[in-house]
């Protein structure tokens, strides 16, 4: 290495640690003057992994392991971006070579295990990342992961177990936090009230130094004008478009200026673009991501996420913007002071009882608080299965972490009382997952059909194959009951106590299919079994459930967002009036007392 080079170099990883954007030039400025620098490679490669530009991680972190073939670091990170890139079949080939010439490489195990659950395959992902903590105890992050992977083969306790002992090697790990918080939703021995101690006290660390909310500004603040308003997501993951984007799309321009924050770039949307201002977070910390929003002056800002992965909720402790909002994604509390309401109905969230479980206030909507544009190529409904083979066929179509004990029991009932009841069950990894559902349904294994992850077009036609499908309990479905009743497939769902366990229920009574709502495990099964007791009424349903759909304030954007604007002009009103400053004072004052 060169003098200069080594120079360059040194400033380059300066720049780095201190988290100045011009770190990237200033590696680049070393390699031109040495590209063997496998140590500048591998800091491109950092700072495009942190801001997921996966293509270019992977091409930087495969130039430094072909510089320095036997570091085990540099293929490890060259694993982590191949999985992040969606390769997880490579990434794998690439961590197995690394743990075959250093099988004590904790950051390859650990990478291994997101590139098997990546990859479908959890169980070998849960062993990757057990070897990891046997090399290292404390480690956090393997913790964490291991956690994630309990919760999504619905191991609950043992995800909480695992989150809580992440938090105990790292009590500031703000992701383990928020996915133990997430977890509690799906214990059915959580109480809504406990749920709520449990979020407060994670706000109360968050929120320990959070800004005061902005003043009312006498003139300007006023209830009729029009608003800007800011939607956080982390990710705009592959279910949100549909709720979203037709939001989006249907506000009212001159009442309504639209930002729209995520932690990526998303790819490009002509007609969104025309309509809303797009921020990118990626690189931000919390401090400086929510100094960008609050240099667009917003009125309103909306978490869609609550604490779901890659969250920002951080953000709303330093009030970016007047009033705070939280709808759609996390269906609960966040827990937070600094949120003021969140976006909710009467069905998925009942008058008093769900008050005591919230933190916010709670803005109920007139209509199920969904929004959602129905697929497009979608294919053609078909006849149920019932009408051709006289055997009643039930689906599942929800991922694993919802197919907990209390759902297993409930639907062993229904299958011991249909002996000749059969299930298609779509997206279940192989392996312990799949065991432990067939031993919790008590049923012969030729009556479970086992589908894999589909593609779409798969598993839109998959539903063909079902007459009736089955919510999980305690938390039920939202894209999958939406997508049942597209193809013409009554759901059944029981709701409980959480708000996460109602989403069906308030889309179905949003449908006016409230028959289909049980009250009892014993009116689930009988509900299940009243629908497949008659093929030909329920092909009528069949016929006839898309046209409903699209009949409803979820399925037309211009009807639900007048709603959803009333709500927002209703919030808006309460700050102008000081209302929520006094509320605010009230309760800082409870707080104290409590």
């Amino acid at each position: 290495m060169t003098e200069d080079a080594a120079a360059r170099l040194a400033r380059a990883r300066e720049l780095h640690r201190a988290g100045d954007p011009a770190a990237a030039a200033a590696y680049r400025e070393a390699l031109a003057r040495d590209p063997s620098l496998a140590i500048a490679w591998q800091g491109l490669g950092v700072l495009a992994q942190r801001s997921r530009r996966w293509a270019e991680a992977v091409d930087a972190y495969a130039r430094a392991a072909a510089i320095e073939p036997a570091n085990s670091a540099y293929g490890a990170q060259l694993g982590a971006a191949l999985t992040g890139a969606g390769r997880a079949d490579e990434a794998i080939s690439v961590l197995d070579r690394v743990l075959s010439g250093d099988p004590r490489c904790v950051a390859a195990w650990i990478h291994l295990g997101s590139a098997c659950q990546r990859a479908g395959d959890p169980d070998r992902a849960i062993a990757a990342l057990e070897r990891a903590l046997e090399l290292v105890p404390g480690h956090a992050a393997a913790m964490n992961n291991l956690g994630n992977l309990y919760k999504e083969t619905g191991r609950v306790a043992d995800a909480i177990a695992a989150y809580e002992r992440a938090l105990a090697a790292d009590p500031a790990f703000a992701v383990a936090a928020s996915n133990r918080l997430a977890a509690m939703k799906l214990a059915v021995d959580r109480t809504p009230e406990a749920i709520l101690t449990e979020h407060r006290a994670w706000a109360r660390a968050v929120e320990r130094a959070a800004h005061p909310r902005p003043a009312v500004r006498p003139g300007v603040d006023v209830p009729d004008r029009p608003l800007a308003i800011g939607y956080l997501s982390p990710d705009a993951h592959t279910a949100l478009p549909a709720f979203v984007r037709p939001v989006l799309l249907a506000h009212d321009p001159s009442r309504f200026r639209v930002h729209v924050y995520t932690n990526n770039p998303q790819r490009p949307d002509p007609a969104l673009e025309a309509r809303v201002a797009r921020r990118v977070l990626a690189g931000l910390d919390d401090a400086r991501a929510a100094a960008l929003i609050a240099a667009d002056d917003l009125d309103l800002l909306v978490d869609l996420a609550g604490h779901t992965g890659h969250n920002r909720l951080a953000v709303f402790a330093r009030r970016p913007a007047r009033v705070a909002l939280t709808w759609l994604d996390y269906l609960s509390t966040t827990g937070m002071a600094s949120i003021d309401y969140r976006i909710t109905d009467a069905v998925a969230d009942p008058p008093d009882a769900a008050e005591r479980a919230h933190s916010e206030r709670l803005l109920r909507l007139p209509v199920p608080a969904w929004c959602w544009a129905p697929p497009d190529g979608a294919p053609p409904v078909v006849a149920p299965p019932l009408a051709a083979s006289g055997t009643p066929t039930f689906g599942s179509f929800n991922h694993a972490l919802k197919l907990t004990d209390a759902t297993l029991s409930i639907w062993r009932t229904l299958f011991a009382a249909l002996p000749r009841s059969r299930l298609v069950a779509v997206g279940l990894p192989s392996g312990r997952t799949r065991e432990r559902v067939l031993a919790g349904l008590a049923v012969a294994t030729d009556r479970v059909d086992f589908l894999p992850r589909l593609d779409e077009a798969a598993y839109r036609r998959a539903y063909d194959r079902v007459d009736v499908a089955l919510d999980p309990h305690p938390f039920s479905g939202a894209t999958t009951t939406l997508d049942a009743l597209w193809q013409g497939v009554p759901v059944v769902t029981l709701p409980g106590p959480w708000s996460g366990s109602r989403s069906t229920a308030s889309l179905l009574a949003g449908l006016g299919a409230g028959a289909w709502v049980a009250g009892d495990a014993t009116g689930y099964v009988a509900i299940a079994r009243s629908l497949v007791a008659d093929a030909d009424a329920l092909a009528s349903i069949r016929r006839s459930l898309r046209s409903r759909v699209l009949a409803t304030p979820m399925a037309r954007p211009d009807v639900f967002v007048a709603h959803l604007e009333q709500a927002y002009r209703d919030a808006w009103s309460a700050y102008c009036s000081g209302e929520l400053a006094r509320e605010d004072a009230e309760r800082a004052r409870c707080r104290v007392l409590d």
